[in-house]
């Protein structure tokens, strides 16, 4: 979920929370969930810093990993707005993200 207090402006520092949560509710205790993300960075955003591995310009990072019922991952990204933005331009963080379910063979 995404919620925007104002408009950024053009130099301004931007902090990023990527939360990643494994569901209680829908999951039963064996459920294991493969999990890889990565984000990309449009030409307008300047990455300072990442939680993420591999992080480089125009790419905030990835990670991939096994969740269980109940985990959570957060990574914190920060980066700043290019001061050359028009009033109105748009800068992207796009986030990429692969699952996959495992459940235990019945027996």
């Amino acid at each position: 979920m995404f919620s925007w207090a104002r408009q950024a402006l053009p130099g301004e520092v931007i902090t990023f929370t990527l939360r990643l949560a494994m569901d209680e509710s829908h999951a039963t205790p064996t459920l294991t969930q493969a999990v890889a993300i990565s984000v990309l960075l449009s030409d307008r955003l300047t990455l300072l810093q990442s939680d993420l591995a591999n992080a480089g310009p125009g790419y905030a990072g990835d990670w991939s990993g096994t969740m269980m019922p109940g985990d959570v991952m957060t990574f914190t990204l920060v980066a700043s707005l290019d001061p050359g933005m028009a009033p109105g331009e748009v800068a992207t963080a796009t986030l990429r993200a692969t699952l996959e379910f495992f459940w235990p063979m019945a027996t």
